[in-house]
Order: structure tokens, then C-alpha cells, then sequence
């Protein structure tokens, strides 16, 4: 099994991730932003960088290729904290795992843009504010995947809102019990 938490930058996806690796110990977290990470870094230097390595046909291809042979390789569950609120991206990506025939259980985090932006402004350094580089392509793609948080494709939705404690139960409410150890 493999569940995949999506929803906007800023919105508490890696933490709960981590909340449920903590109560899941059999299960890895898999972020593919480190994938996105190498294809820019590998590909700025040439001019060939973009804003968004999600925009990379690549990227979108090597996450397939690697988290599904992870999924085969480890025998493990996976949890991949990862925005991915394009609906063409999507289809491509959590498609292209559920067509390798691996049960992909899809959430996804929603808040008002005023707590996700909350959330975003309180990134960083305690005492610093937050990279305003960052926090400017944070907001843009909040106000352009803002229509996508409420297509049914997406899956469940879950509300960030929620104590985190909450929010947790609510989404090992959605998940098979006992959590299974084996992907």
C-alpha cells in the first residue's frame, strides 16, 4: 500500500507524514522532491532549469519509476507527503503507480488560504521571517491550485485544520486496521 498525502505547499504534509510513520513503523516516507531537487540542480547550469520541476515530463517519470520500484523493491507501505494538485500531473503520477498495480490510497490536506499562509509566513529559522522567495511561489501556486482542492479526483479530503492529534485519527480512520506491514 502506498497513501499519498497531497494538498498545498504550507498545508502540514510532511507532519503528518511523520505523525503516521511514527504510528506505522513499518512504513517508509518517500518525498520526491529530492527527485525534482537533482533534475534542477542537474539541469540549470545547461538552461534547461524551469520555475516547478513538476513541469519536467522527467520528474513526473522518474517518480513513477522510482517510488513504484521502491514499492517492489522494500515490500514495505510507503508515505509520500507531496503536492501534486495539477490534474493532468496527477493522472500521470498516481496513475501511472495504480497502473504498476499498486493500491494507491490518495488524501488530500485542505485549510483556508488564510491558515495555509499562516503555516508558510511561520517557516524557517525561529525569530526569522520566512524566505520571501519561497513564501512568493508558495502563495502563487495556492492561488492557482486553489479549484483543484475540491475535485473529486483527488480522493479523500482531510481537514488540516484539525489538532494535529485529530487529524491523525481521522486519517487512520481511512486506513486499513490493522496497518498493514507488508506494501
Amino acid at each position: 500500500m502506498l497513501v499519498w498525502i497531497n494538498g498545498p505547499f504550507g498545508v502540514g504534509k510532511t507532519t503528518l507524514a511523520g505523525r503516521l510513520a511514527e504510528r506505522w513503523p513499518d512504513a517508509l516516507v518517500v518525498d520526491p522532491e529530492h527527485v525534482g531537487m537533482m533534475l534542477m540542480q542537474w539541469s540549470r547550469p545547461h538552461g534547461i532549469g524551469v520555475d516547478d520541476f513538476q513541469d519536467l515530463p522527467l520528474w513526473r517519470e522518474l517518480v513513477v519509476a522510482a517510488v513504484g520500484g521502491l514499492h517492489t523493491e522494500v515490500g514495505r507501505p510507503l508515505i509520500v507527503p507531496m503536492t501534486l494538485l495539477d490534474t493532468g500531473y496527477f493522472e500521470q503520477v498516481v496513475g501511472g503507480l495504480r497502473g504498476r498495480g499498486i493500491d494507491v490510497r490518495h488524501f488530500c490536506l485542505t485549510a483556508p488560504a488564510a491558515v495555509v499562509t499562516g503555516r508558510l509566513a511561520s517557516r524557517g529559522e525561529p525569530g526569522q521571517p520566512a524566505d520571501p522567495g519561497a513564501m512568493t511561489w508558495a502563495l502563487e501556486r495556492l492561488e492557482r491550485y486553489t479549484p483543484a482542492m475540491s475535485d473529486p479526483r483527488f480522493g479523500e479530503f482531510l481537514d488540516a485544520t484539525l489538532p494535529p492529534d485529530d487529524l491523525l485519527e481521522d486519517l487512520l480512520g481511512r486506513l486499513p486496521a490493522p496497518l498493514p506491514s507488508t506494501a
